[in-house]
């Protein structure tokens, strides 16, 4: 995952630049303050349960998947 700093395999807030903080809200459906990489990949497929926060479609993708350069 792109914006993994630390290497753990999980991204927390502190990991986020702040306008994608949020997304830790729609994406971090077991609650733990981390978006693992199956729910970086159920994110970007738009499934699974978002159980806080807006229930809308933002477009396509997962920003958490940053593009190799």
């Amino acid at each position: 995952m792109g914006f993994d700093t630390n290497s753990d395999g999980q991204v927390t807030a502190d990991e986020l630049p702040e306008p994608m903080q949020r997304l830790l809200d729609r994406a971090d459906t077991n609650d733990d303050g981390a978006i693992d990489q199956a729910e970086a990949e159920a994110a970007r497929l738009h499934k699974g349960p978002r159980p806080r926060g807006d229930q809308g479609s933002r477009g396509q993708g997962c920003p958490l998947q940053q593009p190799e350069s």
